[in-house]
């Protein structure tokens, strides 16, 4: 719409304009109450009279302090003057409504107010509840709905012929629908412009049974169960099947379907419970319904957002091989590290070159080597692996500092398959940590058990090494030194040994702690001679072993590799301490922990495991650090280790490996 640029003079300092749905007509209201129209042409724009004085509110011309046009009719407006609120159509007025309340939206014939003043002095004022807004409706609509209740159909017709709008035509015509008028029902949402009531009286029209139309009725307004009852009463069980699917009603058609034992319909059921389990994130209850249906594709989209990967290990194993989701979870299963299995998988259908490529994303050479010699792939031939392999451990290494680059080419060499050079470069980080004086001693004894762990897994598959049979040369350098190959566990012994006495020391068991120190005499090669005296003495002390404690502080003061300075520290120790106790005085009551031989019957000595009499020599128990002198012996069937069977029944791994028992 065009208008001439013309002007009019309105209301003096304004404080809220307001135009109509259809711009024909604007509300001014200022600062003193005043409210005037303004009507708006294409040719001219003039004044009206003051709508105060007009419309009677009352003799002063203020009081008006809010107003709002109706969103869906121009001629519709409601002013709010002093507690009063008045709706106008075409200017006239209605009864005015008690009200103080500040106007929300005015549209469909209703007026929705709110009680800001209550709602802010509530308990609660941003937790509005309905009591905090009111909802008035103007006069044709109040009276519509009494002839409607009341009245005839063709009564109400005639009120709303005379009253148009769409919200009453609306009303008009799911009454005739309700009485299956279906003619006036069409005639009433064409005028109120209502196209799914006209879709839906044009589906009743080609419905020939009157049961069926008044059950789909019911449907149309919400209705379910008298709908439900009334299909069934017509012998329509599968629109009542329709109903609740359109509706999303899946726990009530769940029902119906276990009643009527329908599988068809039962698997749609559990499917729709799984999705609306799904859709809630409540995975335990969507997976139950899923298995129940056999919807495998929606039980795969679960376990994976769940991060359920066991279950999709699972789910994998009860596929037919060449199912197509076989590959959804072998790559999703690889993406989460889990290479090997998702190889498994993937080998079910067929697909050796996702398996490969994801072995090689995962550094699971292994696997890949395997795959590769198992189909014999051109794209993936054993050489071009093995290149990978060595390209990735050097571009690793240059990137990194030496200790983490051993590390990762460790890892890259176990998972490739060459297990003597994953030994190798773990060996090479025990020296490098060895050096570091405060290197925690777990730490020392968990790169032992890594390395010689990787020793054994090459005794075992040296005949037929999958990169190669690899054999021990002694002078390349690039092999582990002989003693590590010889006696790959004997750094992990020591080192875990000495944790053993370090633990029975702390925990207040001497006698113990004493006899695991003694034993560590053996591996003054790897360990530092002084710490091993040192705790020997400290434990002989406790023990009131004062022969123990002078014997061993002779042992560090003459040995070359103490330095001077604790040389001469442990001696001005010594003196402090055998001025006081005799090294001949011997507490009897506490017997030194030297178990008797079985054979000669002679106590074995501190510092051995081997009897001196009869030169029997024990295997010597993991757990404790003593020589095993009974008759049942646990051996560990990975490292070969032995524990006492009184203690290996207390224990489920092996206390060195931690292999299970």
């Amino acid at each position: 719409m065009m208008w001439e640029r013309e002007s009019a003079a309105i209301l003096p300092a304004p404080t809220k304009l307001g135009l109509n749905s259809n711009s024909s007509r604007l509300l001014c209201m200022n600062g003193e109450g005043q409210c005037c129209m303004y009507l708006l042409s294409e040719s001219r724009m003039g004044k009206d009279d003051v709508l105060v004085k007009d419309v009677k509110i009352g003799v002063e011309k203020e009081g008006v302090w809010d107003f709002i046009w109706a969103h869906d009719d121009p001629d519709l407006f409601a002013v709010a003057h002093r507690h009063r609120a008045i709706i106008f159509r075409n200017r006239e007025p209605e009864d005015p409504i008690v009200s103080d309340g500040y106007f929300c939206q005015f549209k469909n014939l209703e007026l929705r107010i709110a009680h800001l003043d209550d709602l802010h002095r509530s308990a609660a004022p941003t937790d509005p509840t309905a009591q905090s807004t009111k909802l008035l409706r103007v006069k044709s609509l109040r009276q519509a709905l009494h002839l409607l209740e009341a009245a005839t159909l063709a009564e109400a017709q005639s009120f709303v012929s005379t009253h148009s709008h769409p919200v009453l035509w609306n009303l008009l015509a799911d009454k005739a629908l309700r009485k299956l008028e279906i003619d006036v029902a069409e005639t009433c949402y064409v005028h109120g412009q209502n196209y799914r009531g006209l879709h839906f009286v044009q589906k009743l029209k080609k419905t020939k049974s009157d049961k069926v139309r008044q059950a789909e009725v019911s449907a149309h307004f919400g209705d379910l169960y008298r709908a439900e009852q009334e299909f069934m009463d017509a012998n329509r069980t599968d629109l009542a099947y329709d109903m609740r699917r359109i509706s999303g009603d899946w726990f009530r058609l769940n029902e119906m379907a276990l009643e009527d034992q329908n599988d068809a319909m039962l698997k749609e059921s559990y499917e729709g419970l799984g999705k609306y389990y799904f859709d809630r994130q409540l995975w335990d209850d969507a997976v139950k319904n899923f298995e129940n249906a056999r919807d495998y594709a929606s039980l795969y989209k679960t376990r994976m957002m769940n991060g359920d990967t066991e279950k999709l290990q699972e789910l994998a194993e009860n596929l037919p091989a060449g199912h197509h989701l076989l590959v959804d979870i072998g790559s999703f299963l690889g993406r989460c590290g889990n290479s090997k299995v998702a190889a498994k998988i993937l080998r079910k259908v067929e697909r050796p070159d996702l398996a490969i490529k994801i072995c090689l994303d995962n550094f699971d050479f292994r696997t890949a080597m395997e795959i590769s010699r198992a189909y014999d792939l051109e794209d993936f031939p054993p050489a071009m692996i093995k290149a990978t392999t060595i390209q990735t451990i050097k571009a690793q290494s240059a990137s990194q500092d030496g200790g983490q680059a051993l590390w990762d080419a460790a890892n890259l060499y176990h998972n490739a398959g060459p297990f003597l050079e994953s030994a190798n470069c773990l060996f090479q980080v025990l020296v490098m940590e060895v050096a570091d004086k405060e290197t925690d001693v777990h730490r020392l004894r968990k790169i032992s058990v890594l390395a010689a762990s990787a020793v054994e897994e090459y005794n075992k598959t040296s005949s037929s090494s999958l990169l190669g049979k690899q054999v021990y040369h002694p002078d390349d350098s690039s092999t582990l030194d002989y003693i590590f190959l010889e006696a790959p566990w004997r750094s992990a012994e020591a080192y875990n040994l000495l944790i053993v006495a370090q633990v029975f020391y702390d925990q207040g068991e001497f006698s113990k702690a004493l006899r695991a120190a003694g034993t560590l005499c053996l591996y003054q090669d790897i360990l530092d001679p002084v710490q091993i005296f040192s705790l020997i003495a400290l434990a002989s002390v406790q023990l009131k072993r004062w022969d123990v404690v002078n014997e061993a502080i002779i042992r560090v003061v003459h040995m070359d590799s103490t330095d001077s300075k604790v040389a001469e520290d442990i001696e001005r120790f010594a003196d402090d301490l055998f001025t006081k106790h005799s090294p001949k005085d011997v507490d009897l009551d506490s017997p030194l922990p030297t178990p008797l031989c079985l054979n000669c019957k002679e106590r074995i000595s501190l510092w051995d495991i081997r009897c001196q009499g009869c030169g029997t020599k024990y295997p010597l128990c993991m757990a404790t650090g003593t020589p095993i002198t009974e008759k049942e012996v646990w051996q560990c069937q990975f490292c070969h280790h032995h524990s006492a069977a009184s203690v290996a029944l207390q224990r489920k791994t092996c206390a060195l490996c931690h292999s299970p028992g």
